[in-house]
């Protein structure tokens, strides 16, 4: 398994970086909020991975950091979660936010991010809510957002559709 690679950023584009490791070109799959931290084409950058073998190909899965490729795999995890979901997720809110979504079980802020409907949003917060409070895993002690997030939230847990909470909103 690679741990990290560290190198000379070649390439990046929205969803992946290619990083040359002592004349050794790999094609690193990163969440886009990683992507912008790295610097400039030509700089040292470093990346710990995530290594997913399958029958057809190696893919390398990276992240700026312990704690992105920690939320990876817990996402990965999740039954009907694959990799380009995961980083979907990643890619989408930023880990402290992340983590303050699923443990405060809100449903319709991961149903924001493209691919999760609300099948795999009550999935995913079903198995990782008490895993983030079994390892002690926390986001920020301040409120996820405004109140008018709070009430979007409140009433599309209650089953009003997105049309209906903007209508509300304007009036």
């Amino acid at each position: 398994m690679i741990g990290f690679l560290q190198g000379q950023l070649i390439e990046k584009d929205l969803h992946r970086a290619l990083i040359n490791v002592q004349g050794v070109g790999y094609i690193v799959h990163m969440p886009m909020t990683d992507l912008s931290r790295f610097g400039a084409l030509g700089s040292q950058v470093k990346a710990y991975i995530h290594t997913r073998v399958r029958e057809d190909a190696i893919e390398l899965f990276g992240f700026e950091d312990q704690e992105g490729l920690s939320l990876f795999e817990k996402f990965v995890g999740v039954n009907g979660v694959g990799p380009r979901i995961a980083l979907a997720i990643l890619s989408g809110m930023e880990p402290e936010r992340l983590i303050n979504v699923v443990s405060s079980g809100d449903s319709v802020a991961l149903c924001k991010v493209p691919g999760i409907g609300k099948k795999t949003a009550a999935r995913i917060i079903l198995e990782l809510k008490d895993k983030f409070l079994k390892e002690g895993v926390k986001g920020s002690s301040a409120p996820v957002g405004s109140v008018f997030e709070d009430l979007e939230s409140a009433l599309g847990n209650l089953g009003y559709r997105s049309a209906q909470i903007e209508r509300a909103k304007k009036a």
